[in-house]
């Protein structure tokens, strides 16, 4: 008789593990599930990697029978699976971001002081998102100094007569910024230059507004927009 109660409690012991095994086993196994799902929301771009090193696809051979440099598995936006214990996705965002450029002192004839900042994003074209991610290690201090380097420049080469040309400044950091931004990954989408004072004494006059030009900038089309002429403009010309 104890020999019978011991046999069915033994069962049940064994029961409740095996029991409990599954439910453990089923957990896992939805949390692997969960895991391996990576969801690359609209306005991110993301790069696979396996064991922590970016994945790319076969090399090629073009027309000539040269081999084509293989390109990084970059993937957009939707529900991505991967194999959590060896394969990743990566994500960047690839929507505008603007960036201060503060104040930039140009030294000709005469100073100008030029207040301005710009708008920005990665590029969601070819391999732009892997540059940005993997090429760059700091992609805003680098976006900042290619911009601001561009501006300088331009108004160094500007003549002295088109200093307030919204035109030729924009084209002209256009022209400096668009390769070397895309080296990193990064398009220009904006210029805004808020102040351009003749000298600093006449920024401090004014106090802190020399006159400025708000806006200046290109989209995906290329086209330049109307300049906004800002109060004060007319006082520094």
């Amino acid at each position: 008789m104890r020999a019978a109660a011991m046999e069915v409690l033994s069962g049940g012991f064994d029961a409740s593990r095996g029991l409990a095994t599954g439910i453990g086993a089923s957990a896992l196994a939805i949390t692997s599930a969960f895991k391996a799902v990576t969801t690359i929301k609209t306005g991110e771009m993301g790069v696979r990697t396996r064991f922590g090193k970016v994945q790319f696809y076969r090399s090629e051979l073009d027309e000539l029978g040269q081999i084509i440099e293989p390109a990084p598995k970059i993937v957009g936006p939707g529900v991505r699976f991967t194999f959590p214990a060896t394969h990743s996705i990566n994500k960047i965002s690839v929507q505008d971001r603007s960036n201060d450029l503060g104040e930039l002192l140009v030294d000709r004839s005469q100073q100008y002081l030029v207040r301005s900042s710009v708008t920005w994003r990665v590029s969601p074209e070819g391999d732009n998102p892997y540059r940005a991610l993997y090429l760059t290690d700091s992609l805003t201090e680098s976006v900042t100094n290619l911009c601001l380097n561009g501006l300088r420049g331009t108004m160094m080469d500007l003549n002295e007569n088109d200093m307030y040309d919204t035109d030729a400044i924009f084209n002209g950091v256009r022209d400096r910024c668009s390769e070397p931004l895309l080296e990193h990954g990064a398009e220009l989408r904006r210029l805004n230059i808020h102040t351009i004072a003749r000298s600093i004494g006449q920024m401090l006059s004014h106090g802190g507004d020399g006159g400025g030009i708000s806006a200046i900038g290109f989209h995906e089309s290329g086209e330049t927009q109307t300049p906004t002429q800002m109060p004060g403009l007319a006082a520094v010309q």
